[in-house]
């Protein structure tokens, strides 16, 4: 390694890494979604108990879990700051490729500190959402991974390649199907364009890929062979996709004119923010739709001319025609992200060789847009809006609305379920107060806002059953909204409405609260001398 090279990396090293310590600083007691991000907690903090994600709990694919419970172990803790750490170094990861990827692309291969320096304010406010770091990151390595086969198609390129593709499933399947197909085309393209540094035949590099896919999906493959159930439940999680046929609750696609230009210059400025948020949004994700026309045009006619085309824009023009799926599957600015930082690494790197004014006021542009459309936080629109809420020890900063829903669960747990063994659930999606609690879900689905099939229905309230929860409090959307839990989860929801108690005495706003009978509280006393049970529960009357 010459001394260039050791000096771009240990630069993009040291700015990465300052620049997500800063961000973590200002940021990371910030909550944004108590339903998403009460998942990764409590999955993450179960793992620390003996459970494993997908088999005793619905999630994500285990890797992220994994990944942040090790931390957890090492520090002796399960708490959000630590949750928060795990997240905030892979988007350190995420970051270090990136730059590393745009510094490939200047002039003389020099390292320009003050530009990788405004590139990485740009990544760090994209990068911002701590529950998508994981997603983030591992695209970016695929798309890293992609130039360098497209670029150089040697044996270990594809191999690494390979390795990173089955790395990916581990942490999220389905970017791993967006990038299974990406590297596909990569591979059909390096063949087709013949490239000189190509060492392998079609399928040659067919069989190196999926050795190395093999190998870095090794974890899940050995949870396959010695985790009892394992595989039985991940199929499961994958016929529960296939029945609901969406992995996202759908949104209207945000484009720039869904905005009022009236509310943007209103005096009120937590209602502009909230415009300018809905402009940019719009912005950035036609801006991802025209990209990938553009590109898939441009690359056609550069193939049929016969000419050469930079590594960097083949890989980009295939990762963005899969991984497009996603924000189009649910389009909140989050989702959009996802294909916005790869295209965002491009342009930057291809300016990156232009002259120092040019290139550093386009990366100020991008920076000044970028700030645009973040410009507040999900959780609080103006400083009014926010306060402080103590989670086991953690100061953290949310919302108002957020504060007093959190505050009315921890009343009812306080109220019903006081023991440190009682378990309980907060229907459809608040994991959030079981990772607060340290306290088990009585339910497989921590995210019940799909329409589940009558088979999981039925398991679902097996686990019931057998858990005894202390309570169960359901939260109803406003209206006759499809996803209450009473329309996605019936069997369930009939189960628990005809076999808990209701108490009189106290009624929470906005839940429906359900109680254990006291006949089902302990499994020893359910059935008497003749057989008989007092626990509605073990007596048949009242399945639904």
């Amino acid at each position: 390694m010459n001394t260039i090279t050791a000096y771009r990396y240990a630069s993009i090293f040291w700015i990465s890494l300052l620049s997500t310590v800063i961000l973590f600083v200002f940021h990371w007691n910030e909550v944004s979604s108590l339903a998403d991000e009460g998942v990764h907690w409590y999955a993450s903090q179960r793992i620390l108990f003996g459970g494993v994600p997908i088999l005793d709990y619905s999630s994500y694919d285990p890797g992220r879990y994994y990944w942040t419970a090790a931390l957890m172990w090492l520090f002796g803790d399960s708490d959000f700051f630590l949750y928060r750490v795990g997240a905030a170094t892979f988007q350190f990861l995420g970051l270090y490729v990136s730059l590393l990827i745009i510094s490939y692309h200047q002039k003389n291969r020099k390292v320009d500190i003050f530009y990788l320096m405004l590139c990485s304010m740009v990544l760090c406010i994209w990068m911002s959402t701590y529950l998508l770091s994981f997603n983030y990151t591992v695209l970016v390595c695929l798309f890293f991974v992609l130039i360098r086969v497209v670029g150089v198609p040697c044996k270990q390129n594809i191999f690494i390649a390979g390795i990173a593709l089955g790395l990916a499933a581990v942490f999220g399947r389905n970017l791993a199907v967006y990038g299974a197909f990406a590297y596909l085309c990569a591979l059909a393209w390096t063949h087709l364009e013949r490239n000189e540094k190509l060492e392998t035949t079609v399928f040659q590099s067919i069989y190196i890929g999926f050795f190395g896919i093999c190998l870095g999906y090794l974890p899940v493959l050995c949870m396959f062979l010695f985790v009892s159930g394992f595989f039985q439940a991940f199929i499961k999680s994958i016929q529960l996709l296939v029945d609901a046929g969406s992995t996202n609750i759908p949104l209207r696609l945000p484009m720039p004119w869904h905005f009022s230009w009236g509310q943007l210059v209103s005096s009120d400025t937590a209602l502009s923010l909230r415009e300018s948020r809905k402009l940019g949004t719009g912005l950035f994700f036609v801006l991802n739709v025209v990209a990938i026309l553009s590109l898939a045009i441009w690359l056609t006619i550069k193939k049929f001319r016969g000419e050469r085309v930079i590594p960097i824009v083949v890989a980009l023009t295939f990762l963005l025609l899969f991984s497009l799926h996603y924000p189009f599957s649910r389009a909140s600015l989050v989702k959009i992200a996802l294909t916005t930082i790869p295209v965002l690494i491009t342009t930057l790197a291809l300016v990156s060789s232009f002259h120092i004014f040019i290139k550093c006021g386009l990366a100020i542009l991008v920076l000044a847009m970028s700030l645009f459309t973040f410009n507040t936080m999900d959780h609080c629109t103006s400083q009014e809006n926010c306060t402080e809420i103590v989670i086991r020890g953690d100061v953290l900063n949310t919302s108002i609305r957020k504060y007093r829903k959190l505050e009315r669960i921890n009343h009812i747990v306080n109220a019903y379920a006081p023991g440190e063994e009682d378990s309980f659930a907060v229907l459809p999606a608040m994991a959030f107060s079981n990772a607060q609690w340290q306290r088990e879900s009585p339910i497989n689905s921590l995210y019940a806002v799909f329409p589940r099939a009558k088979w999981h229905q039925k398991e679902e309230i097996e686990r019931i059953k057998k858990n005894r929860p202390a309570f169960i409090a359901v939260q109803e959307a406003e209206g006759e909204s499809p996803w209450n839990y009473r329309h996605t989860n019936p069997l369930v929801y009939e189960f628990i409405k005809n076999n808990f108690d209701e108490p009189d005495a106290w009624e929470p706003p906005g839940y429906e609260l359900f109680t254990i009978p006291r006949a089902c509280e302990k499994s020893e006393s359910v059935i008497s001398e003749n057989g008989v049970s007092d626990c509605p529960w073990f007596s048949g009357d009242h399945e639904p």
